[in-house]
């Protein structure tokens, strides 16, 4: 194919399954729609950005690549396959002009959110630092922004999209309380 500059590997599915429920046909669906696809999708496409000078290849990935979720052992094993895969892709497609970046999203409300989790009705985070849950508008600007010339720079990277989820400790309390100030285990009087 060519006259193709830009490529957004935005296909994916999930699977709720316990890591000892997993069978051989669902371990394949997911590796075939998460990565297989993505995998072809960008040999075939990056042929012909090659012969046309280049292009950009934005893949979606998932927080879900770092962070634990019970009974999602398999789609995170595709999340960061896919994040591993874009920084090997990076190097090896440089040369020939194309730039290979990922948007990893936190929770991204659109209908299939909504429709599978009810509690997700609302965008209102309080709890992430951001205030809000994405939508797919949210996370559609940033894949233009990596696609275009301003974001050359980027390369092989995986941006953290999840409204600061990510750096907050986990195990810290709500992060809008202020902590007692602490020396060598002692708390100190602020007055």
């Amino acid at each position: 194919l060519g006259g193709i500059d830009i490529l957004v590997n935005n296909a994916g599915i999930t699977a709720t399954c316990p890591f000892a429920e997993v069978t051989d046909t669902l371990f394949d669906t997911l590796f075939a729609v998460n990565v297989k696809a993505m995998y072809f999708m960008t040999q075939r496409i990056a042929q012909g950005m090659a012969a046309i000078g280049g292009g950009v290849v934005v893949n979606l990935a998932s927080l879900h690549a770092w962070f634990g979720v019970r009974e999602h052992s398999l789609y995170a094993a595709t999340k960061g396959a896919i994040v591993s895969l874009t920084s090997q892709l990076a190097v090896e497609l440089a040369p020939l002009g194309i730039r290979v970046n990922a948007v990893a999203p936190g929770t991204c409300v659109g209908e299939n959110q909504r429709a599978a989790d009810p509690t997700h009705a609302g965008v209102d985070a309080p709890h992430l630092p951001a205030g809000y849950y994405s939508v797919p508008a949210d996370v559609g600007r940033l894949v233009v922004f990596l696609a275009g010339p301003q974001a050359d720079y980027f390369v092989g990277q995986t941006l953290r999209f999840d409204g600061g989820y990510s750096v907050l400790f986990p195990t810290m309390p709500d992060f809008r309380v202020p902590l007692p100030a602490r020396q060598g285990g002692r708390y100190l009087d602020r007055g």
